[in-house]
């Protein structure tokens, strides 16, 4: 098996595929510019199972709030 990078606009699609096959939750942070340009992505990834979580902004935006909720989770887990 290979892997090849998504095309722009993919990965969060590439990513609740992965987590749909493997039976995993899946959480896609997304600016809500990137929602407004890429519907069919998002519909994708909510058809595959994914929470799509909307960030005000950008990409950028969008991927610090992503490294916000990952450290927030792992101190929730690191507590219980």
């Amino acid at each position: 098996m290979s892997w090849r990078q998504p095309p722009p606009g993919q990965h969060g699609v590439a990513t609740a595929a992965a987590c749909a096959k493997l039976a995993l939750d899946c959480t896609v942070f997304m600016g809500s510019i990137d929602i407004e340009k890429q519907s069919s992505n998002l519909l994708l990834m909510k058809l595959l199972g994914a929470e799509v979580k909307s960030v005000q902004g950008n990409f950028k935006d969008a991927s610090s709030e992503a490294m916000r909720g990952w450290v927030e989770n792992l101190e929730t887990i690191a507590t219980t």
